[in-house]
């Protein structure tokens, strides 16, 4: 039996590492104030949701893809220093909500469940 490559670990690391990039991307280049604050931060729902629909075990695996496409992101606009610090802030945000969206949700968080929805649409931003 041939295994489903969508489902995999490594491919969706490498998913989730282009969806982070994509929304870092545009967080750095198009939402950035002349101060260096993005305005909008969008790869931390990517984090988010990958955290919520995987086992534990495979949230370390999702972050080393987080923080390689942060600091990709980032060099053009930030230091490598700075790029490392933004993306180990933004990967502890999204652990702490995740584990707060849990606690409310519950530890089997599913996006079809009308509570664990609710509670994702009133905490998670």
């Amino acid at each position: 039996m041939v295994p489903n490559v969508l489902s995999h670990p490594l491919f969706r690391a490498v998913i989730v590492g282009l969806l982070y990039y994509s929304g870092a991307w545009i967080g750095v280049h198009q939402t950035i104030t002349p101060d260096g604050i993005a305005v909008l931060w969008p790869p931390n729902a990517v984090l988010l949701t990958a955290f919520l629909t995987s086992p534990r075990k495979q949230w370390p695996l999702y972050a080393l893809a987080a923080l390689t496409a942060e600091c990709l992101a980032d060099i053009p606009a930030f230091p490598l220093w700075a790029a490392l610090s933004f993306g180990t802030v933004n990967i502890l945000e999204t652990v702490i909500a995740t584990l707060m969206i849990q606690q409310l949700a519950g530890k089997q968080f599913r996006f079809d469940s009308l509570k664990s929805a609710l509670v994702f649409f009133i905490s998670a931003p």
